[in-house]
């Protein structure tokens, strides 16, 4: 029996042992490919919700500067300081325009309808009613 199995091997075939070792290596190297392209995809995702908020704020900045009020997002696209809406944030402004907050709208930012101000802190109710970011 041990020369039966000898002169097979010699035949150039693989061992069932010989071939679930290569399956195990192949399953390894599929699950850390995949655990390394998932933490790429929310890096990515963070990243752009930071820049989607820096262009919103810088772009409520520009026009702020011009008209000493704060605008809505058509505001901002109808004078360029935008080429189009945002799809991961909304932008709410105070009653007197005089200051403004994101909405999260896009899950990948975080929990949608979340409020930030400009200055990072969640916008309150004042004593009319209407949030405000000012302490």
């Amino acid at each position: 029996m041990g020369v039966v199995a000898r002169k097979r091997r010699g035949n150039g075939g693989f061992t069932l042992i010989e071939l679930l070792i290569v399956i195990i290596i192949l399953a390894v190297l599929a699950a850390i490919v995949v655990l390394a392209v998932r933490s790429t995809r929310k890096d990515a995702a963070d990243t752009a919700c930071d820049a989607d908020r820096k262009v919103l704020d810088r772009a409520e900045e520009a026009y702020f500067a011009h008209s000493q009020m704060y605008g809505t997002e058509d505001d901002l696209v109808g004078t360029h300081q935008l080429t189009a809406k945002s799809s991961l944030y909304d932008v709410e402004l105070e009653t007197d325009k005089s200051d403004y907050w994101t909405v999260v709208k896009s899950p990948d930012c975080g929990t949608v309808g979340t409020k930030r101000c400009r200055s990072g802190v969640t916008p309150s109710t004042n004593v009319k009613g209407h949030l405000t970011c000012k302490p």
